[in-house]
């Protein structure tokens, strides 16, 4: 797997749980499925307590389920026509951050707005809808003019074009969506449309995520050299005192950060 590219890494683990769920709805008898557990929704159906602790994994989860053949297939290749460049020129860790970003932060996105109440929080989203919005928009703007052939009919188009035919639709259901607070026909617009502002945001800012993950080591290392400073002071303050004092004028504190600073010089030197 080590060796497989992010797009090969994303279609893998899609496929698998996309043959997956077709076992479960065959064994059931279509009364399981894995949308029931895995799809990410913003409660559960039913009175009382129905919040859904379970939405956090679900942010990722939701991203592999697909509702049907077709939807698994279209989004699939999507992945693949928008995510193949994307993929080869960022690499493979940096693609995989792009896409589960994308797919977390459209449904988190989707989650917000079932949880406020804004639209439906019982309807569950599945499919990587929001993965392959993100990388739609950041392929059209990378290259807005770059020609792409469809499938059905198989014509050229410029690339903005492509984009302007796939989100526009997404934004009149959106609009739809909130005024009625219903799911829109089955579709996800707003989940679409949270892909495509992270993508936009990505081609923006880059690879932000691996920059905030970074600093965040950095701020780390930081404290720890910090730390480490303060208690090099402090051990000297402590010999010093020991020197003129002798070791019963230590008090407890002190005592005790002698000890601590003993026992982790020991463990170093046997690990």
């Amino acid at each position: 797997m080590r060796s497989w590219s992010g797009v090969k890494t994303v279609l893998v683990f899609t496929a698998v749980a996309f043959v997956l769920d077709q076992l479960l709805r065959v064994s059931s008898r279509d009364v399981w499925s894995m949308t029931d557990w895995f799809g990410l929704r913003a409660r559960w159906p039913g009175d009382g307590f129905t919040f859904n602790l379970f939405f956090v994994p679900q942010l990722v989860t939701y991203g592999l389920v697909h509702a049907d053949f077709g939807h698994i297939f279209w989004n699939m290749i999507g992945l693949w026509i928008f995510g193949a460049e994307t993929d080869a020129t960022q690499g493979r860790a940096s693609f995989l951050r792009f896409y589960i970003g994308a797919v977390v932060f459209a449904g988190l996105v989707y989650w917000l707005l079932g949880i406020t109440g804004v639209l439906s929080p019982f309807t569950p989203v599945v499919g990587a809808s929001g993965g392959v919005s993100a990388l739609l928009v950041y392929f059209v703007l990378r290259d807005p003019h770059r020609m792409i052939m469809l499938i059905f009919p198989p014509v050229p188009i410029p690339a903005w074009l492509l984009g302007g035919v796939f989100l526009f639709p997404d934004m009149i259901g959106f609009a739809r969506q909130l005024q009625t607070g219903g799911a829109g026909g089955g579709s996800a617009h707003q989940a679409h449309l949270a892909g495509a502002v992270f993508g936009y945001l990505w081609f923006r800012h880059g690879d932000f995520i691996a920059r905030w993950g970074t600093r965040r080591k950095i701020e780390k290392q930081v404290v720890n050299l910090e730390k480490v400073d303060d208690n090099r002071r402090e051990m000297d303050r402590i010999l010093a005192k020991i020197q003129a004092s002798g070791l019963s004028s230590l008090d407890k504190k002190e005592k005790s950060f002698l000890e601590q600073r003993s026992q982790e010089f020991r463990k170093g030197k046997r690990s």
